[in-house]
């Protein structure tokens, strides 16, 4: 499987890890936002209350120290959902938004956000 980052880098995953090149060519394991799983890449890393960058959360998901959306999990699945398109346009086999929902229903329960 492989998509495209907002930030243009490609993200290909072997046996379910995902990995990424960095510009020096080194195989490194990204982080992922912990609310919405959207791969952190730099620039894209929220804020904490001091200003200083949280290494758990987006910049949509994370600002000034809290959550910018106040909502459940399904709620945060079906905003994602919207975005299929987008995660589609570097996927060798197109999901539907009930597949890709179905996917992140798996996934996020392992987020820290979203751990019982």
């Amino acid at each position: 499987m492989q998509f495209l980052a907002k930030n243009n880098r490609n993200y290909s995953t072997k046996n379910n890890v995902y990995k990424t090149t960095d510009k020096t060519n080194h195989n490194m394991e990204p982080k992922f936002c912990q609310s919405c799983g959207m791969p952190l890449t730099e620039g894209m890393f929220g804020t904490n209350a001091d200003g200083s960058r949280n290494e758990d959360y987006c910049l949509y998901c994370y600002k000034d120290g809290a959550f910018t959306k106040d909502c459940t999990m399904d709620e945060m699945i079906d905003f994602c959902a919207q975005f299929v398109d987008e995660v589609n346009k570097n996927m060798p086999k197109p999901m539907t938004k009930e597949e890709y929902k179905q996917m992140m229903r798996q996934y996020f329960p392992q987020l820290k956000r979203w751990k019982k």
